[in-house]
């Protein structure tokens, strides 16, 4: 192998890792603004316009983050899966066996909403089913 493949490997591999720490950073700073935002909320009023972006879809981002970091206690999250992982398991009852099933089967946060549109989708055709 030439020194230039080896430096040229060597340099996507340090890329790749540079690359995965951010996001892991970038999935952490998630769950400390969300928690942020929920500190804000005891906050007087005039500190907390001042501190917040005026940007609507920033607000909107930031608000998302408020409501998963109000759902999942900091005890009840799960470092191996991502912030999104938690975000899309929110609002169900069973979450813990969902997470537990990402775990073990290394389920996709993407697979995860599918999985859950597919479980719906059942439960309202058997709801019709019985409805007639």
């Amino acid at each position: 192998m030439s020194h230039t493949k080896e430096s040229l490997i060597a340099q996507v591999n340090d890329f790749i890792h540079r690359f995965a720490t951010a996001l892991e950073r970038y999935d952490s700073l998630k769950w400390e603004l969300g928690s942020l935002m929920v500190e804000a909320k005891s906050m007087p009023d005039e500190m907390y316009s001042q501190v917040l972006p005026a940007s609507e879809k920033m607000m909107h981002v930031l608000r998302q983050y408020e409501i998963c970091a109000e759902k999942w206690e900091p005890c009840e999250r799960c470092d191996q899966l991502s912030w999104f992982h938690h975000w899309v398991l929110r609002d169900r009852e069973d979450r813990h066996d969902w997470i537990k099933l990402c775990l073990e089967d290394g389920i996709e946060e993407y697979e995860i909403r599918k999985m859950i549109r597919k479980e719906k989708k059942k439960e309202r055709n058997d709801e019709n089913r019985n409805a007639k």
